[in-house]
């Protein structure tokens, strides 16, 4: 049983080849799963597959949707010696949808907004941030690989040294 009275969306699925999983859930992140009858006392309920050995986290579908927005601050460019946004691209961390094999996707900053967005069906994402110049890379100061990690959609502020915090620039 479920209290949530609107349909939910997979929001984290550990079978994904990302974590090392078989992808068993073919586009299970594209649908929603419908509100039920109520179920154990709970006004709604949710029927779904769950594979053995793996989990799922569910979301209100409402919190699933817009897509992922990265904002570039001055505060951030100014602390790598940046000029602008286009100074900076995300190295996005994709994985094959058919073998789960990793692969990089760039993708640049809008120079009048400072606002990079990733595709609209990412609900989560791992990232890199690179000078466009080829210069180097501009490293997560809390991650241990480097690694800007991003597991909701959302707008997420960039902020010097290195950190991402939710929510759009002051």
């Amino acid at each position: 049983g479920s209290r949530c009275g609107e349909p939910l969306r997979i929001a984290l699925d550990t079978d994904e080849g990302r974590f090392g999983g078989h992808c068993r859930l073919d586009g299970g992140r594209d649908s929603s799963f419908p509100v039920l009858e109520p179920w154990d006392g709970r006004p709604h309920s949710v029927s779904l597959y769950l594979p053995a050995r793996t989990g799922l986290v569910l979301a209100r579908e409402s919190l699933m949707q817009g897509g992922i927005r990265l904002h570039c601050t001055p505060a951030f460019l100014a602390h790598h010696a940046l000029a602008t946004p286009r100074d900076v691209t995300v190295e996005l961390q994709c994985f094959d949808e058919e073998d789960g094999k990793p692969y990089v996707r760039n993708i640049r900053f809008n120079v009048q907004t400072g606002v990079a967005t990733l595709p609209r069906h990412l609900l989560g994402a791992n990232f890199n941030l690179a000078c466009s110049d080829g210069s180097g890379s501009l490293r997560c100061a809390i991650s241990t690989d480097g690694l800007f990690k991003v597991h909701f959609p959302g707008d997420y502020t960039l902020l010097p040294p290195g950190l991402l915090e939710p929510g759009t620039p002051p």
